[in-house]
């Protein structure tokens, strides 16, 4: 992905394992997941948020954070 920082992207891939570790849900797993990905965002243009926002949502998916559909690649 080129939209965002490479780093601020592998640390919110680190992010992930720790995120389904706090095992939480609802509201708190929400904001958990906006502060992982808010690095991502600094920056970036509307275009680049909301292709920043699939990627990651995707990324939750294929690990079983969020349900799939909501990680779904269109």
């Amino acid at each position: 992905m080129t939209t965002c920082d490479p780093k601020a992207w592998q640390d919110f891939l680190a992010e992930i394992p720790l995120i389904k570790d706090d095992g939480l849900t609802g509201d708190a797993l929400w904001q958990r997941i906006e502060i992982a990905w808010g690095p991502l965002l600094v920056g970036a243009g509307p275009d680049d948020k909301t292709l920043i926002y699939y990627h990651a949502m995707f990324r939750l998916a294929c690990e079983g954070i969020i349900p799939r559909e909501l990680g779904a690649r269109h």
